[in-house]
């Protein structure tokens, strides 16, 4: 039996571009597990957080 393989996708550009737009897609329409790094960032550095 073949091994599973992880696809990883990485989605940048500017502000505007439509980013959140195509996650949306990506995660409603194909099951695509989204992580937004800048709101698990954001997160990181609130008070009492591992960034802070």
């Amino acid at each position: 039996m073949a091994e599973k393989q992880t696809f990883i996708l990485g989605l940048i550009g500017g502000v505007g571009a439509g980013k959140s737009t195509v996650l949306t897609l990506l995660k409603d329409h194909y099951g695509f597990y989204v992580i937004q790094t800048d709101l698990t960032a954001r997160r990181l550095l609130e008070p009492g957080e591992a960034a802070f």
